[in-house]
Parts: C-alpha cells; structure tokens; sequence
C-alpha cells in the first residue's frame, strides 16, 4: 500500500524504511458513488494526496503521516470525480495521536479540524464510530481512495473500493511488526496503493480501520496494514471536541 522509501523525503514521514511503503493506492477495485460512501473525502496535503472520513461536520479522521510533517491542506467532500466537483474547505488544524511513531507505524492517525463545518447531504455524512475493542469484530470490510490503479484504463479522479478479508494471523507486513494498534486485511490480486492513504476501511457504514501501509509492490499477495479504529475510538471520542 504505502508508496517506497524514496517518498519518505516528502511531508508524510517520521520514519524511513526500505521495506514498508507510505503512501497508498486501490488495485483491483471498483468505481462507486459517493452516495454509498458520503463519509469519504478526498485529502491534499502540499503535492501528495491522501484520503480521510467526516467523524462531525469540522472533523476528518485520517492516518497520521498524512500530515505529520504539515497541517496546511485541504479536503474534497461529496466527490465521487475530483476533477469536476466537490465542497472544498481547508484545513485548519489536526491532533496526532501522541504515540504515533513510537514504534514504525503505530497509532497512524489523527483528527483534522476544519475552517468551517461541512453542511450534510445526500453526498456528504458522518461514518459510524465502533465500540472499543482490542479486535476486529467484522470478518471483511470494504476499502475506499482515489489512489493508483495500475490501470491506465482506470481513471484516477473517481472514488474506488476494494473489499477486503481480515487476517487474523499476520505478524509481519512489509518488515514492519504488527502491534496492537494495526490489523491486516488483503486479497490475492486486490491492494489498496498510492493515494489511499489514511482512507476509510468500513463494514455496513461503520469505520474499522484507516489505511496505514503495506509492501512497495501493490497487490503483491500480502495484506495490507490498518489502523485498528476499534482499539483507539476512545482516544478519538475524547479529542473530537480538543481543537
């Protein structure tokens, strides 16, 4: 998923490694409408560009080395194409969690104020917070970005899904230990890939995971890595209102 070490240079790292990759993209997908997924909104931070998810009106959720090197950015919400539409506001301030990058990785997250509230739609809306757990309690689950394809037929401005199965036994990703704070979910020929970055990986409009990282090589036949949104809600209900 995440893009190699030679994009470590860029805004999004804290740690460098030659293995993992940093910026991430959707392979194997399909195009959806923003309808089904008015959570999901497209994230620019300087040159590169992310995902995230509407938690309130004023506060995205997306991964932290998004912006861990710079807060000044914008999403796009209720676009299914960014390249024809879409509410754009700035951002305006962010929280990154405090163990972030204590360990490679770990708690890849962070809240995004915005300079003013989104105003809900059809096409714009809040996802759905879990309840703790230090599990995933859903067996699969569906991943959203606007990221590479590896497919020049496949047209890079419109919102994509892959959906994804759980692997309960991963320990190592890209020669990145698992800790608790991650899960694993992939397919053989599927893989999210550069762009999805910090995007949403939802079951039945609930929020599980936010795309972290995975191998330089998109669906290479190991899973990818997520953030475990089960295990750090707590921390997220508790900073929603810190800005």
């Amino acid at each position: 998923m995440l893009l190699n070490y030679i994009f470590a240079v860029t805004l999004v790292l804290a740690v460098t490694s030659s293995h993992a990759s940093i910026l991430s993209r959707i392979i194997g997908g399909y195009r959806v409408k923003i309808e089904n997924f008015p959570f999901t909104v497209f994230l620019r931070v300087g040159n590169y560009k992310c995902a995230g998810t509407i938690l309130t009106p004023s506060v995205i959720v997306t991964a932290a080395h998004c912006v861990s090197r710079s807060e000044e950015g914008f999403i796009l919400a209720g676009a299914d194409d960014i390249s024809k539409y879409g509410v754009r506001v700035n951002v305006a301030g962010r929280i990154i969690h405090p163990l972030y990058n204590k360990r490679p990785y770990d708690f890849d997250i962070a809240l995004l104020k915005l300079e003013h509230p989104l105003v809900y739609s059809t096409r714009i809306g809040n996802v759905k917070l879990p309840k703790y757990s230090r599990n995933i309690e859903v067996n699969n689950g569906t991943a959203l970005g606007w990221g590479q394809t590896y497919n020049i037929n496949e047209n890079e401005d419109y919102l994509r899904a892959v959906d994804l199965s759980v692997q309960r036994v991963c320990k190592f990703v890209a020669g990145v230990k698992i800790q608790e704070s991650m899960f694993c979910a992939g397919h053989p020929t599927k893989d999210t890939c550069k762009g999805d970055s910090g995007g949403p990986f939802v079951n039945n409009g609930v929020l599980y995971g936010i795309v972290s990282f995975g191998t330089t090589t998109c669906a290479s036949g190991q899973p990818g890595v997520f953030v475990k949104v089960p295990y750090v809600v707590n921390w997220i209900k508790k900073n929603l209102n810190n800005f």
